[in-house]
């Protein structure tokens, strides 16, 4: 068998001292401090996993509430002068609104949820809700 210059058959170099084994066993402190460890490398680690992340200005938002407002009050036209109530962010993928008023043609007052696709910037109207059953009506 060859031998490297300097090493002998047993992996010593001359003049060296042995390599210590791994036959050491871990305490029980050593151990819980590599467990509490994990979460805590995990959470640091989660924001650089979950994507870009997008930073918005308050301008951005309220572009985003002024957008929301406007298309849900054009979209509500069963609703005579509709007032729209935003939610000012919304889901991460929809604008949200509630659109109130006194419904065409008849008395009292309606209410429909608007959603606002934030990708498209199209928005989709619900049908006419029962403003008694939301607690919207106005006191007597």
């Amino acid at each position: 068998m060859p031998q490297l210059q300097g090493w002998n058959r047993a992996g010593k170099s001359p003049g060296m001292p042995a390599p210590k084994t791994a036959s050491r066993r871990h305490t029980a402190m050593e151990i819980n401090m590599n467990r509490n460890i994990i979460p805590l490398l995990a959470m640091a680690t989660l924001p650089l996993l979950s994507g870009p992340v997008h930073a918005s200005s308050d301008d951005a938002w309220k572009r985003l509430a002024a957008d929301v407002e406007a298309k849900c009050k054009t979209a509500a036209v069963a609703i005579e002068n509709p007032a729209a109530s935003v939610d000012p962010f919304g889901t991460s993928h929809y604008g949200l609104a509630l659109v109130t008023g006194k419904p065409k043609g008849a008395k009292g007052l309606v209410v429909q949820i608007c959603v606002y696709d934030k990708q498209t910037k199209t928005v989709e109207i619900g049908s006419e809700l029962d403003p008694k059953k939301l607690g919207l009506a106005p006191a007597r």
